[in-house]
């Protein structure tokens, strides 16, 4: 709807009828309204990755191993990251990655301490 046409009706009210200086267009809703819709959206989206990646962060023992195991992974270097203490391991069947510590007492399983020690 136009400026110009709610004018007109309201000088026609009051008893006259003359056209309005203004002829801009009247849009039905802001032109922000999904663009700021998406915006939000896409605040949240980031504000979420970031609270699932303060664990990570907030880790207090970090430990780099070797992962292997029977079906695809083949050395690959893991970064293990954990609030308790973890140690490399490598098991009786070839199988490597990292691993609480109370784990490297069970039969089979063969710990180190150091970074990429189970190569």
């Amino acid at each position: 709807m136009c400026v110009r046409v709610r004018a007109q009706v309201t000088d026609s009210i009051k008893g006259g009828c003359k056209a309005c200086p203004l002829q801009t267009e009247i849009p039905s809703e802001p032109p922000f309204t999904v663009n700021c819709f998406y915006l939000i959206v896409t605040m949240i989206k980031a504000w979420l990755v970031l609270v699932l990646l303060l664990p990570l962060c907030a880790a207090d023992y970090e430990i780099e191993c070797y992962g292997e195991d029977f079906l695809m992974v083949r050395n690959q270097r893991l970064q293990c990251r954990s609030k308790v203490p973890q140690a490399c391991y490598t098991r009786v069947t070839g199988e490597k990655g990292c691993t609480v510590l109370k784990q490297c007492d069970a039969p089979g399983w063969k710990c180190c301490h150091t970074n990429l020690c189970n190569a």
